[in-house]
């Protein structure tokens, strides 16, 4: 009996940055070169832990429109994140993602855990 695990690396980025107490914007990019598809089912899931809760959140995927490739984001708005408390904030994501030079789309399903204090 064999099992291999292929892990795959993923550009997709996130940054959560605090606006003012209680309320953050959740910045989602890619590199140079890869571009997240429009009109697909992305998504993005927030729950808090260890005391922290998600009050709100706008997590819908807006943004400037690539130039040539109008089916691609080429850059996405920051999302707006109100959190009351302290704690982990556990991003889980499905993001449809593009790389121009290998010419191959992928659906990333990422999962992130990020301390907010």
């Amino acid at each position: 009996f064999s099992l291999s695990l292929i892990a795959i690396e993923h550009p997709v980025n996130f940054e959560l940055r605090e606006i003012k107490s209680g309320e953050f914007g959740l910045k989602v990019s890619v590199p140079k070169d890869f571009a997240i598809q429009r009109d697909v089912p992305n998504r993005i899931l927030l729950s808090g832990e260890n005391g922290l809760i998600v009050v709100k959140a706008d997590l819908n995927f807006r943004g400037d429109i690539h130039p040539d490739k109008k089916e691609y984001f080429r850059q996405l708005e920051e999302m707006k994140i109100a959190l009351k408390g302290k704690g982990k904030l556990i991003i889980q994501a499905k993001i449809f993602y593009c790389d121009f030079k290998k010419n191959i789309c992928i659906p990333a399903s990422l999962q992130k855990t990020q301390i907010v204090q």
